[in-house]
């Protein structure tokens, strides 16, 4: 599929800053890249901040894992599916926080009151975060939402109706 960044061998990455292409030109044709797929800058260690340009419209999940250096994510302004919001990734109307960047530096941060769902893997990896304050809007915590973290204190609502499996492994 051309239109999608696919895993490769990135732990050879050694880019501080990624730019992800709106298009790419490949075999003569030029095609518009609008999704990133599982893993596609899996242990990308050096990777600081990374740019989402206003063609993506999918990210998967996992698509950072193991980037510990991540400190920002940001996100095209023309973008209708994500939007970054302090170098943090959330869905457009920010009621999903997606991910919360693995070096960002912060020991607490509050959710914003718009968030009702913490995606799977959001905040897994986090190795400064010590405590998160969830809004009484927040009902769901996603699958290793705060896997491998150093999350010690999460203050959340009465409100939450369901926690994913993994959702604080290895804490």
């Amino acid at each position: 599929d051309a239109h999608s960044v696919f895993p490769s061998h990135n732990k050879d990455i050694y880019d501080e800053i990624i730019v992800v292409p709106q298009s790419v030109t490949f075999a003569g044709g030029t095609y518009s890249v609008t999704s990133i797929e599982s893993n596609a800058f899996q242990h990308c260690k050096d990777l600081q901040h990374l740019i989402i340009p206003k063609t993506i419209s999918n990210i998967a999940n996992n698509a950072f894992n193991y980037c510990n250096s991540l400190s920002s994510i940001e996100v095209s302004n023309e973008n209708s599916f994500y939007c970054s919001d302090n170098g943090i990734l959330f869905s457009k109307d920010k009621s999903t926080i997606i991910k919360y960047p693995a070096n960002k530096g912060s020991y607490e941060y509050t959710i914003p009151n718009s968030v009702h769902t913490i995606a799977d893997n959001a905040f897994e990896f986090n190795k400064t975060l010590l405590s998160i304050n969830c809004p009484d809007s927040l009902k769901c915590i996603g699958r290793s939402a705060f896997q491998n973290s150093v999350v010690s204190n999460v203050y959340m609502s009465n409100n939450i109706s369901t926690i994913g499996d993994f959702s604080f492994a290895f804490c």
